[in-house]
């Protein structure tokens, strides 16, 4: 095995792929000589796909293929003898395979990482600010061809608009709730829409949900534009995410998603609003942006 490889595990949907890749790409360029690999096993017998390089052709990745070099690292690992064990205990930099210990939150020691296995999500821009234009280069999104698409982008991009991202669906199931429920509420996006009333003249607000018919129920907003009017049927969920960045201003879930879909907006004056907590039980205190809005 080679000496100083680094292995990163990929899990999850595109928001969290977008922030283990910022990562894999600032570990590539710390040090030239150290070898940095993607690992995809975890999608393979999942129904979450790892469709990254698909939607940024940007994207590049050098693959652990099959999770070989990942396993034997593993191996390692679990073969360890009692004297390398307390070494690793007293030098964690020195073990073969490191998870993140909290979501969210910055740890610069893990930059230094010599060899083995990464696990985690890696959710804050400190990891790979100083790489940042790069990161946002290779997020260029394939542009969409379709007509009513075109029509939907000339739409957000004539007025001052706002994404609002309301994700309902899979976080409302009982395995979802202890984690991601009772934060966006209705009460949250109330305020939200309220704070951007009161510094937005001629306000329009573009809602990105995957359940229009509850969102419809509970907010009566003049000229409210329904992303679902323009993108059904076959178009990727991709687009949501590059819709989302073409407005001028976002009000986001905690979602990766909608994290990176505000994230990638190029307004230099865009305002963004967040849920002030992202996670229940966990404080994530590096994953918001020092501009962006806490409600």
């Amino acid at each position: 095995m080679r000496r100083k490889t680094l292995i990163v595990r990929f899990k999850g949907g595109l928001g969290n792929q977008m922030f283990q890749y910022a990562f894999y790409k600032k570990l590539e360029s710390l040090n030239p000589a150290r070898e940095v690999l993607a690992d995809l096993t975890w999608y393979d017998n999942q129904d979450v796909k790892f469709v990254l390089s698909n939607v940024f052709p940007g994207v590049a990745l050098k693959c652990d293929e099959k999770g070989k070099m990942r396993k034997e690292y593993e191996q390692k690992h679990k073969n360890r003898n009692f004297f390398v064990k307390v070494i690793h205990k007293i030098f964690p930099l020195c073990r073969f395979k490191l998870a993140e210990k909290e979501d969210g939150v910055f740890q610069e020691e893990i930059l230094n990482y010599r060899r083995g296995v990464l696990e985690g999500y890696w959710q804050t821009t400190k990891y790979w600010e100083t790489i940042d234009e790069n990161i946002i280069t290779d997020f260029s999104f394939t542009k969409a061809n379709d007509q009513k698409l075109k029509d939907f982008l000339e739409l957000i991009q004539r007025d001052d608009t706002v994404s609002v991202h309301i994700r309902r669906g899979d976080y409302l199931l009982p395995e979802n709730q202890a984690l991601f429920g009772d934060i966006c509420t209705l009460e949250y996006y109330e305020r939200a829409i309220a704070y951007m009333h009161s510094q937005i003249e001629n306000v329009k607000f573009v809602f990105f949900t995957n359940d229009v018919e509850w969102v419809k129920e509970h907010f009566d907003i003049k000229d409210a534009i329904f992303a679902t009017d323009y993108m059904e049927g076959e178009t990727p969920d991709w687009c949501d995410m590059y819709m989302m960045s073409q407005c001028k201003h976002h009000i986001i879930a905690n979602s990766t998603f909608s994290w990176w879909g505000a994230y990638l907006g190029k307004n230099a004056s865009k305002i963004v609003i967040a849920p002030a907590k992202w996670l229940n039980g966990k404080s994530t205190k590096d994953i918001w942006q020092e501009k962006w809005i806490k409600l």
